[in-house]
């Protein structure tokens, strides 16, 4: 059993596909990164156990650029990344007339996986177009950005 000064490592999973918005992934990473890190820096204490191993992941580990042309460096590739404990798709910029539908099929496939070996599935924001899209919304109640909601609604009637 952990013990408080030696607790196990929290894998989070920050899914980057070509709409993730980069300032919502890149900012998810640096706090996921200073979880007990940045104790000491701020207080002068010593610092506390580092609890959480944050990774970028998307299809391929070779960099991409997102939609608005911005780098994006997975560390992992969804095949590298078997199993998480935490799964966050980050904020998606998709336009309200972009077809959704089938777009992501195999990052859909991981999301499914991840869910059902366990790990806490997430987003922000338009991401949850991403989990919708997955079925891991059908039955559930969801949100999304209200410029979005149109999008949910007709594309993906079983979330409610």
């Amino acid at each position: 059993m952990p013990t408080p000064y030696a607790p196990t490592k929290i894998s989070v999973c920050l899914l980057a596909v070509p709409e993730t918005a980069t300032g919502v992934l890149h900012g998810l990473y640096e706090v996921f990164t200073y979880v007990g890190s940045g104790w000491e820096m701020l207080t002068g204490w010593p610092p506390g156990p580092r609890r959480f191993k944050p990774h970028i992941v998307a299809e391929t580990d070779e960099p991409f650029r997102n939609s608005a042309g911005i780098p994006i460096a997975p560390d992992l590739s969804l095949a590298e990344a078997k199993r998480a404990d935490i799964v966050i798709v980050a904020d998606l910029a998709v336009g309200r007339d972009e077809e959704t539908l089938g777009r992501w099929p195999e990052v859909a496939d991981w999301l499914r996986q991840q869910h059902a070996q366990g790990a806490l599935v997430c987003s922000v924001c338009t991401g949850s177009l991403l989990l919708a899209e997955a079925g891991l919304l059908d039955g559930e109640e969801a949100t999304c950005h209200w410029a979005a909601a149109d999008q949910m609604r007709s594309r993906y009637p079983a979330a409610a």
